[in-house]
C-alpha cells in the first residue's frame, strides 16, 4: 500500500486544523448569541414601587450567587441583608438535574393578578421542599439567613445561599400567606439547583411543600436583570423583586448566563386557581 506523502499528510493537517478551528470559533459565537436571545425575549417590566408594597428589602442588591470570597465576617445586631454570595450550609443533593425536556409544556397559563385562595390553610412553618416538573426540579428549601461581612473596608449584610437545596429566605412570607415567599439557589455551583430556572415559562407550575401540604404556582412572568458591576443604586433597585409585596406570590431568583453570572433571572409566580 502506498503511503501518502509528507506534502500530502501535511496539507491533511492543515485542512483539519482550519476545519476545527471554524467549528470552535462557531461554536464560541453561537452560545454568546443563545444568551442575548435570551435575554432580548425576557427584559425587565417597570420596577415595582418603593413604597408601602416594597419593604423588607426594596433597599438591598439582589443576591449574588459567585464562588465565596475572602471576607471577613464583623457580626452585628439586627443586620439588614445587601445580597452577595456566602454559602455556607452543607446539604446532600437529592438527586442529579437533567435538562429541561425539549417537548412544549402541556400545562396551560393562567396567569392573574387577583388569584383565588389555596384550599389549604396558610402555612405555618417554612417550605420544605420545591417541585418543578417543566423543568425535572425536585429539590429540598432549607431556610436561608445573613451574616455580618467586611468588603472594601464598608461592613454589610450578606445573604447566605445554600448548598445542594434552595433557600427560603427567613424574613419572607409563607405559602398560603399573604406577601413574597422569596427563593433562591445555585445554577453552576454546589448542587446547581436552580440551573434550569431560566427556562421556566408563563404557564409553568411549581409547587412548595410546607406542613407537608403542597401549594400550588404557576408562573406568571420571567425576566433577566443585569446585575453585576452595576451602580449600587441599581442593584437596589433590582432588590426591590425580592422585597415584600401585598398580594401572594413566588419569587424564585438566581444568576446567569452559565459562565459569567453577570446577571439575575427572576421568576414570578402567583397561586395557582
Amino acid at each position: 500500500m502506498k503511503l501518502p506523502s509528507s506534502k500530502a499528510a501535511q496539507k491533511w493537517l492543515s485542512l483539519f486544523l482550519i476545519v476545527g478551528g471554524l467549528i470552535l470559533f462557531g461554536v464560541g459565537v453561537a452560545m454568546p448569541l443563545k444568551d442575548q436571545l435570551v435575554l432580548r425575549a425576557n427584559q425587565p417590566p417597570p420596577l415595582p414601587p418603593s413604597g408601602s408594597q416594597v419593604q423588607s428589602l426594596a433597599d438591598n442588591p439582589l443576591l449574588v450567587m459567585d464562588a465565596p470570597t475572602e471576607a471577613s465576617a464583623t457580626p452585628t445586631s439586627s443586620p439588614t441583608p445587601t445580597l452577595t454570595p456566602t454559602p455556607t450550609n452543607t446539604y446532600t443533593p437529592a438527586e442529579t438535574q437533567t435538562p429541561r425536556p425539549s417537548a412544549t409544556p402541556t400545562l396551560t397559563p393562567t396567569p392573574t393578578s387577583t388569584p383565588t385562595p389555596n384550599p389549604y390553610p396558610p402555612a405555618k412553618s417554612p417550605p420544605t421542599r420545591i417541585v418543578a416538573p417543566a423543568i425535572d426540579l425536585d429539590s429540598p428549601v432549607v431556610e436561608a439567613g445573613w451574616h455580618q461581612e467586611t468588603v472594601n473596608g464598608q461592613t454589610i449584610s450578606v445573604w447566605e445561599v445554600v448548598e445542594y437545596a434552595a433557600g427560603w429566605h427567613k424574613n419572607s412570607a409563607l405559602p398560603g400567606h399573604q406577601g413574597n415567599v422569596a427563593l433562591s439557589g445555585h445554577h453552576n455551583i454546589l448542587g446547581e439547583v436552580f440551573r434550569y430556572v431560566v427556562d421556566l415559562e408563563a404557564g409553568d407550575e411549581i409547587t412548595l411543600y410546607a406542613d407537608g401540604r403542597p401549594y400550588n404556582y404557576v408562573v406568571e412572568k420571567k425576566f433577566i436583570l443585569k446585575d453585576k458591576g452595576e451602580a449600587p443604586e441599581v442593584r437596589k433597585a433590582n432588590g426591590r423583586w425580592i422585597g415584600q409585596f401585598e398580594d401572594q406570590r413566588l419569587t424564585l431568583v438566581t444568576c446567569w448566563p452559565y459562565t459569567s453570572n453577570t446577571h439575575r433571572v427572576v421568576v414570578i409566580a402567583k397561586p395557582k386557581q
